[in-house]
């Protein structure tokens, strides 16, 4: 009988320090508390493999993006995820665009669910002037969507501008006029929107 009753308070003693040592849990991860990375046409603030390690390898993560009145989820794609948006609040103008010319622009209300294919060129920005956007993100990959998202900025950055004007038919003077060596954002404001 002593054997068990020494054999419980080993246990109990067990649970008491690791419930004093265990105040975080691998499993929650408070995404409002988390840092936004904030632009001038908004924030994003995600969950994905570097601040919830227990995404590592689980091939998911996801994003929360506020648009400011005037604000766009600047034209990009991801190569290595597919993505599914939820409109919290407000409305979307989206275009997607895909292989072969597939083309689709619709706006997007709160409670719609948006699918875009992996590696399909896209944005949203905000439909409403007086208030804010607000969309859900679920990626198929635990990436930082820094790190799996290919701006047009970027994209046109990489691109000599020879081989821009042969593309669009125009000619090189057109192109050289674009502005280089520009910092990737991922949320940005509307020239009209601009203070």
């Amino acid at each position: 009988m002593l054997s068990y009753i020494g054999f419980f308070f080993c246990i109990a003693g067990i649970l008491l320090v690791n419930s004093q040592q265990s105040t975080k849990h691998a499993n929650l991860f408070n995404l409002d508390n988390s840092d936004a990375t904030v632009y001038a046409g908004g924030s994003l603030r995600q969950a994905n493999e570097n601040n919830f390690p227990i995404l590592q390898g689980q091939f998911g993560s996801m994003a929360i993006i506020t648009l400011k009145p005037g604000g766009i989820r600047q034209p990009h794609w991801h190569p290595f995820a597919w993505e599914m948006n939820y409109v919290l609040s407000g409305k979307a103008k989206w275009s997607i665009v895909g292989t072969n010319g597939q083309h689709d622009s619709f706006v997007a209300k709160t409670g719609d669910l948006v699918f875009v294919q992996q590696a399909w060129f896209h944005y949203f920005a905000n439909a409403n002037e007086n208030e804010d956007l607000i969309v859900l993100i679920v990626f198929n990959s635990g990436k930082a969507v820094s790190t799996d998202d290919i701006g047009i900025v970027a994209a046109l950055n990489g691109i000599p501008t020879g081989i821009l004007a042969a593309s669009f038919d125009m000619p090189k003077a057109y192109f050289e006029k674009l502005p280089r060596n520009m910092t990737q954002t991922s949320i940005i404001l509307r020239n009209s929107a601009k203070p």
